[in-house]
């Protein structure tokens, strides 16, 4: 082989692999995963539009949302938040009490710390963004979705959560066998793929 056909061969084996290359990421980008949604935060509701001032502690127990019902890979923290004064606070909690993780919101400002004991970072903001769609009115999660990429659809007591037309949050009330009533709930977040468990275990009411 000549020194132009070889030159010529390895040209276009080159533009035979970047073609290649090419048509699988835009068969990849096709499929359009919901993952892609990780980068779009969820919204936060006004505080004050839960129209009540509560006091509440949980426990919320984490785990991969995989289909297989015996997946025992699971975590368990306590949530204490309050809301009063139009500020939302919440802390996490170990069962030993040991603060994991604090997040205060004002409507204008969301301050978060977490303890350097925490390995991997605790998503904070969208834990809160849950508990909201979650125990806020539907009159408050319709308002704050208006004219932007994000949906609910309510019924008695399920409410699915919508991004650009795709589910990416179930929330289930007062699931079925749950011994504290209304204020428990199981959340599916289709986005980071996880489901939360939440048994509320104390609710008071503030002045």
């Amino acid at each position: 082989m000549g020194k132009k056909k070889r030159c010529m061969f390895f040209i276009t084996k080159k533009i035979n692999y970047f073609l290649f290359v090419m048509s699988v990421l835009c068969s990849i980008s096709s499929c359009v995963p919901l993952h892609q949604y990780t980068l779009i935060e969820m919204p936060l509701l006004p505080v004050d539009s839960l129209n009540k001032n509560w006091q509440v502690t949980q426990s919320v127990t984490i785990s991969p949302l995989k289909e297989k019902i015996n997946d025992n890979i699971t975590s368990t923290f306590i949530t204490a938040w309050s809301v009063q004064d139009k500020q939302l606070t919440i802390v996490g909690l170990t069962a030993t009490g040991q603060i994991l993780m604090r997040l205060d919101y004002t409507n204008q400002e969301l301050t978060e710390y977490y303890s350097p004991l925490i390995k991997r970072t605790i998503p904070g903001k969208e834990i809160m963004a849950l508990l909201q769609l979650a125990h806020w009115p539907i009159v408050a999660i319709e308002t704050t979705f208006k004219d932007t990429q994000w949906q609910v659809n309510a019924l008695k007591n399920e409410r699915d959560i919508y991004v650009d037309k795709q589910r990416a949050v179930n929330i289930i009330n007062a699931p079925e066998g749950a011994p504290s009533g209304q204020n428990d709930a199981i959340i599916h977040n289709y986005i980071n793929r996880y489901t939360l468990h939440i048994k509320t275990l104390t609710i008071n009411n503030l002045p």
